[in-house]
């Protein structure tokens, strides 16, 4: 399976995030993302295993 690659500036679109979010996740090791050379790259399929870890349950939202 190939899978389609992102860069950063789609990822934290994707995700609803700001940039330095998305390197604070990456950096936390929350997120899997790829340096080639000066470009960092995720793969969607990495974004949708992340999303998924996320994901809150019911009355977890609540912890303000």
């Amino acid at each position: 399976m190939i899978d389609n690659w992102m860069g950063t500036t789609e990822a934290s679109e994707r995700l609803g995030v700001t940039s330095r979010s998305l390197r604070s996740f990456i950096d936390g090791g929350q997120l899997t993302a790829f340096r080639f050379g000066r470009v960092i790259r995720l793969r969607e399929s990495d974004l949708e295993e992340f999303l998924e870890r996320s994901r809150l349950g019911p009355g977890l939202a609540d912890t303000e």
